[in-house]
């Protein structure tokens, strides 16, 4: 019993190093600029992954015809709206070729 709570205690204590950055293993936790950082580069990556989906789905939309055509215009709108809650602004939606 002495044992295990000998191991619990030094579990806890090395738990606490680790978050705190005293090991050579940690730095500890992510500093306020660290994860604005992080949360910055996400975002860029999102709208850059919106931005080819847009397109990617508009080609899609314009080929399309009957049913199709508003199954995908659903799915467009979808992605326009995330992409606008993303980067504040409307996507530049171009328009079909045949129109």
């Amino acid at each position: 019993m002495v044992i295990a709570l000998g191991a619990a205690l030094l579990s806890i204590a090395g738990n606490i190093a680790f978050s705190m950055g005293m090991t050579p293993l940690s730095d500890g936790f992510a500093t306020n600029e660290q994860v604005a950082s992080f949360v910055k580069e996400v975002r860029t990556h999102r709208a850059d992954d919106l931005t080819i989906d847009i397109l990617n789905l508009r080609v899609k939309q314009c080929e399309a015809k009957g049913d199709l055509r508003a199954i995908l215009t659903q799915q467009l709108t979808k992605l326009l709206i995330d992409y606008k809650a993303e980067k504040g602004q409307e996507f530049p939606l171009p328009g079909c070729e045949s129109e």
